[in-house]
């Protein structure tokens, strides 16, 4: 008798085991759903329309200096000297730049700090200060709205320095602006 008993107890034992066993892996795999999403913008570009043109100055006669200003909001009359005797022989006009992208987007402008501009033939230098300035609205903020077009206009202008010994001749640089969205 004790050896059914015994049998009997093992057996019980072992379908409960069994059974334990089932119940644990009852929940052995789940899922869930997830959104995946994207938004595809319009990539944004600069585009020269008008190079800056300082026009022609004539340096000063006496042992001074001259600061050459183009005033980039000045459509008409935008170049002006101060201090010194230079005088301005030929007006110049501002450059403009249009820049275009998904509207409403806020971008980053980089190229704006001093450079030199040289004199063609030779390797003398004058260094230029650029000043850059929006048509409208802020700079740095395209017109439109997300997920349209956007532009926004710059005008560019500046400043150099000459004096009695300023050599003459043509001077050019190169002003080379990037934009970035934020």
């Amino acid at each position: 008798m004790n050896t059914l008993r015994n049998i009997l107890a093992a057996a019980g034992a072992a379908a409960l085991m069994a059974g334990m066993a089932t119940a644990a892996n009852a929940q052995s795999t789940a899922s869930a759903n997830g959104t995946v999403a994207a938004s595809i913008i319009q990539p944004i570009a600069i585009t020269k329309n008008n190079d800056v043109s300082f026009g022609t100055v004539a340096r000063p006669n006496t042992a001074s200096t001259s600061t050459v200003v183009l005033d980039p909001e000045l459509a008409a009359s935008p170049v002006s000297i101060s201090g010194g005797t230079a005088v301005i022989q030929a007006q110049g006009s501002r450059g403009q730049f249009t820049v275009t992208g998904d509207g409403g987007r806020t971008y980053g402008l980089t190229g704006t700090g001093a450079f030199d501009l040289t004199r063609a033939g030779g390797t003398e230098t004058i260094e230029f200060t650029p000043e850059i300035v929006a048509a409208a609205g802020t700079l740095g903020t395209l017109s439109g709205t997300a997920f349209g077009a956007g532009t926004q206009v710059l005008y560019a202008g500046g400043e150099f320095d000459i004096t009695n010994t300023t050599v003459p001749g043509a001077y050019t640089g190169t002003l080379s602006l990037t934009v970035t969205y934020n």
